[in-house]
């Protein structure tokens, strides 16, 4: 959701496999059950986007190159749109908003976090991982 021009990007950390999920082939797409590496849902501030593993230090090819076509399909290739990104802390969405700057991204802002956002008084809701989109 973007909320008066801004994308909210959560980049909070899970155990990511080293599955090609890229591959032409649909039925291997098909056969990976994403229940079994992906929690089906997290607890953050309303309207974000959440892109799981976006802050880890190191990516595999395949985590890299979802996060940046997520992020290009979320900012429509806006490389000046308003993206504020916020994981549990603060420690892993450093490290993505670091990642969106070597993309090109230059709006870029940092929230402290989930934790701060609930301490404030506000709530937290359910969000799904952004959907890997297998290229046609």
């Amino acid at each position: 959701m973007i909320l008066n021009g801004i994308i909210l990007i959560m980049s909070a950390y899970f155990v990511w496999p080293t599955y090609n999920y890229y591959s032409t082939n649909k039925s291997q797409l098909e056969k990976l059950d994403y229940k079994k590496w992906m929690p089906a849902q997290r607890y953050s501030i309303p309207g974000a986007k959440w892109i799981p593993n976006a802050g880890l230090e190191t990516l595999t090819p395949e985590l890299r190159k979802y996060f940046q076509e997520t992020v290009e399909r979320l900012t429509k290739g806006n490389k000046d749109a308003k993206l504020v990104c916020f994981c549990r802390r603060g420690y892993y969405s450093k490290i993505a908003a670091e990642r969106l700057v070597q993309m090109g991204y230059t709006n870029i802002f940092l929230y402290p976090g989930t934790d701060f956002w609930e301490d404030a008084g506000n709530r937290l809701v359910i969000v799904k991982p952004e959907v890997m989109r297998p290229k046609k």
